[in-house]
């Protein structure tokens, strides 16, 4: 399990307006959602994007994106 950084915001993006609504009013459904700290990924995978801080997400996962980051960047 990683930690989210509290100072950072994470972004989800939506290609409906009936499941950013959803997410607004009941938060991410259980299970696996995709969030990332750059906006431009959360653009690819649709139209509305919806910000998260941090310190709101628990029993995160980097992706393989955040991965390959971590370990060229070492």
């Amino acid at each position: 399990m990683v930690v989210a950084q509290p100072h950072d915001v994470y972004y989800h993006g939506t290609k409906t307006m009936a499941s950013a609504k959803s997410i607004i009013k009941n938060g991410l459904s259980a299970g696996r959602n995709y969030l990332t700290p750059y906006v431009s990924y959360a653009c690819m995978f649709g139209s509305y994007i919806l910000a998260f801080r941090g310190s709101d997400l628990v029993d995160a996962e980097p992706d393989e994106d955040t991965l390959t980051r971590l370990i060229h960047n070492k």
